[in-house]
């Protein structure tokens, strides 16, 4: 006999009155009160080893606890769970939100690193079970019921999807594919996040990246450009994982908008930068601080628009060399287009060749079946050759005057997890799985 999906399964329960009723497995009266806390970055502004950082150290063990819990849970109360408790989905939000990604400047101390990689592999875990509606033949929901689920309950939506590219996907994660395939069960079994994606690649031209210029025109002080610097490039680096982690989310963005937009912000934030920082006497400590998100955000811009052209123009197919002349062809012709799109602005393109290997680009088009001109190479080449250096914005940073010595530097005061700790080195090292 063919096992039931989850969500037809009925059982007995017998009522304080003493009367037995039959419900769903599924219902409300299964639940555990397990309270699960709300996840908090790491306390960097407290001093070392102090009780606040004390106390978030015992905060992650609680987590950690909790979601052995709840991973260890049967198929039937790990939903029951999911569906009924809000406290879970508080803390997943939260952390999907504050966890730091791997290209944040951070401070955990590396005593505290371990127990935070377990968090953060725990709650890989517990997504990786919510997005899966087929565990075993025996424990299952049907389709329908699944996509209807995790939608209605609000398990996953875009931003959440973006965050969980960030934190886990390729390439800074370490367990694309997996994640690629949470996304496609979650995509196929529910088209309504189809719809939402391209609502949120809409907005995307639409506000986010037009308000980055609009707060840069407004922004006066040393604080305000480097907070918004920090917001452009974690939104940068967020949509180059999530193209390169599951392309298909390609199709709903409009790649030559994405294109001719990041141009336009790239040429308005970094071009004047030098300006903008003399007009605000930038004290020494700050200047070291801007420089790098600055670095980082220019180079955080060429990857991006490197993703978009890549994907959107299914370079990737330039290497199946059983595919006709003609589709080798328009993939060449289509990112001959994109990257044309910012040969007004001779320096980012500059720094695109050198940062992306477009002499790669070049050399693999040109191997493949695709029928393409040399002088379209040659015209591109050509406009490269006239921009002295691809560092050239950043060089002159050192010349810009600021208040102070390096002795006595004033120190950026505002610090918060969006912004990363400016003083910070690299990167730590995280384990991301």
């Amino acid at each position: 006999m063919a096992c039931q999906p989850l969500d037809l399964q009925e059982t007995s329960i017998t009522q304080e009155n003493g009367r037995t009723e039959i419900v769903s497995v599924l219902d409300r009266c299964f639940m555990l009160e397990m309270n699960f806390m709300q996840y908090n970055a790491f306390p960097i502004h407290e001093k070392a080893d102090s009780p606040i950082q004390r106390e978030w150290h015992q905060e992650i063990k609680i987590l950690c606890y909790d979601l052995e819990t709840l991973l260890s849970f049967p198929h039937s109360k790990f939903w029951v769970q999911l569906i009924h408790d809000p406290t879970l989905h508080s803390m997943l939000s939260t952390y999907l939100q504050k966890a730091p990604r791997s290209w944040d400047i951070w401070g955990i101390p590396d005593n505290f690193i371990p127990i935070h990689n377990k968090l953060n592999k725990l709650i890989f875990l517990t997504l990786l079970r919510m997005s899966t509606d087929k565990e075993s033949k025996e424990k299952f929901l049907s389709p329908d019921a699944f996509g209807y689920t995790i939608y209605e309950n609000y398990m996953f939506d875009i931003p959440k999807i973006i965050d969980i590219c960030s934190l886990y996907g390729h390439p800074h994660g370490g367990n694309g594919i997996l994640v690629n395939k949470m996304l496609t069960n979650i995509f196929t079994k529910q088209e309504s996040y189809v719809d939402d994606l391209k609502m949120v690649a809409q907005q995307l031209n639409e506000s986010v990246l037009t308000n980055v210029i609009t707060k840069y025109d407004e922004t006066l002080t040393t604080i305000g450009l480097y907070d918004l610097l920090c917001y452009y490039y974690d939104t940068c680096m967020s949509l180059i994982c999530l193209f390169s982690t599951y392309p298909p989310t390609m199709n709903y963005f409009n790649a030559s908008q994405i294109i001719t937009s990041i141009a336009t912000i790239y040429s308005h934030l970094f071009h004047d930068i030098k300006a903008k920082l003399k007009k605000m006497s930038t004290p020494a400590q700050d200047l070291q601080s801007l420089k790098s998100i600055i670095n980082r955000g220019q180079l955080a811009t060429v990857r991006l628009i490197h993703s978009v052209i890549w994907q959107s123009c299914f370079m990737d197919q330039l290497l199946d060399d059983t595919l006709p002349t003609d589709e080798h062809t328009r993939c060449a012709e289509q990112f001959i287009a994109a990257f044309s799109l910012i040969l007004g602005d001779v320096h980012l393109m500059t720094k695109y060749y050198h940062e992306c290997n477009l002499a790669k680009t070049f050399a693999l088009i040109k191997s493949s079946k695709a029928e393409v001109g040399q002088d379209h190479f040659d015209y591109i080449l050509n406009a490269i050759e006239v921009e002295k250096s691809p560092e050239r914005d950043t060089r002159d940073l050192d010349n810009v005057h600021y208040e102070g010595s390096q002795n006595s530097p004033e120190i950026l005061s505002k610090k918060t997890k969006d912004s990363g700790n400016p003083n910070s080195g690299e990167p730590q090292n995280i384990e991301f799985l």
